[in-house]
């Protein structure tokens, strides 16, 4: 890091083969002129500070920087998704990883739709769940930005001084490590004020056994081994997954066969034991039983071992659709 730019060095695939980021500050007011690499490759040496020989450059380009967004991912039958619907600055590398999201988010509600799983409103969700985690996104990747690269006094003084010895010491810290890549990789995103996130019962006591729980409705499904493999090798299908977390009491054939019989073609059914993992991870040790949305966040999470609430949640959020629509384009 240098007073007003930065040069960052990733390792990539085979023997001596890097990528180089960084910025170039002293071209902001030189419009879109292009910038080759023999202009700028003293100055990488100089931010390096060790010895460097660069043979080969098989690839160089320049970009300007924006943060933009549109006001709604929304509209009719017009959705945005992507670079289309957002742009921030690649600090943080999260720029993949929203786009994945927005089109998954967005694909499994207009295949229910098409399917005549859903009703046309579900569609709406789409705007309200990914246009609030775009504006935290564009301002998180801003501030980061901002501390890479700014000019201010006080900026300078914290990239210099303070910021090589706290990286060291936080990044010490195994929570520290599971904060930071819950944010890069965006798994930490949750839709706990989604409309598609039902968050208790009608009962009292229901109430109160919900709020113990660690893991809340909209948060992703946590990761945890189940039958010594991964949990999400069981939760690839684009339906919803209901799940039944067990002390081995019941087989819940009853509750499976009902739901094979109402929601066969789009909830499948598991039955996981109640590992000491499952017990951290969701902070109770009785049986409880978790719906999934196709694209694996908690519709719901209650210790009611019945359908009534998947049947509100399915009638209520879902609204099931006997006909299949068709698609004109």
């Amino acid at each position: 890091m240098a007073e007003n730019s930065f040069v960052l060095i990733v390792p990539m695939q085979g023997e001596k083969h890097w990528r180089l980021i960084g910025n170039l500050p002293e071209y902001d007011e030189q419009g879109d002129r292009e910038v080759t690499y023999n202009e700028v490759e003293n100055k990488v040496k100089q931010l390096v500070q060790r010895p460097l020989e660069i043979t080969n450059v098989r690839w160089f380009s320049s970009y300007k920087v924006h943060t933009r967004r549109a006001e709604k991912f929304s509209k009719g039958r017009c959705f945005l998704a992507g670079d289309a619907a957002h742009i921030h600055t690649p600090a943080g590398g999260q720029g993949m990883n929203t786009g994945i999201q927005d089109a998954y988010n967005l694909a499994w509600k207009i295949g229910f739709v098409l399917k005549g799983y859903a009703k046309d409103s579900i569609l709406e969700t789409y705007n309200e769940e990914r246009l609030a985690n775009a504006k935290r996104l564009l301002q998180t990747t801003d501030q980061v930005f901002d501390v890479a690269a700014g000019n201010q006094w006080y900026l300078q003084f914290f990239r210099d001084n303070i910021l090589p010895s706290l990286a060291s010491v936080v990044t010490r810290f195994s929570a520290a490590k599971e904060f930071i890549f819950q944010l890069v990789s965006e798994i930490g995103i949750n839709y706990r004020d989604s409309s598609l996130s039902l968050h208790q019962s009608d009962s009292r006591a229901e109430r109160l056994r919900q709020r113990s729980f660690e893991v809340k409705a909209g948060d992703r499904m946590p990761y945890f081994l189940a039958d010594g493999t991964n949990v999400y090798d069981r939760l690839s299908a684009p339906k919803f997954h209901l799940i039944v977390f067990s002390n081995g009491e019941h087989d819940y054939e009853d509750l499976q066969a009902e739901l094979a019989n109402k929601y066969g073609d789009f909830i499948d059914f598991n039955v996981v034991p109640l590992y000491p993992r499952v017990v951290e991870i969701f902070g109770t040790n009785q049986p409880f039983k978790v719906l999934l949305r196709p694209d694996n966040y908690i519709g719901l999470i209650s210790t009611e071992l019945s359908l009534e609430d998947v049947k509100a949640y399915m009638n209520g959020l879902i609204a099931i659709e006997k006909k299949p629509k068709t698609l004109s384009v």
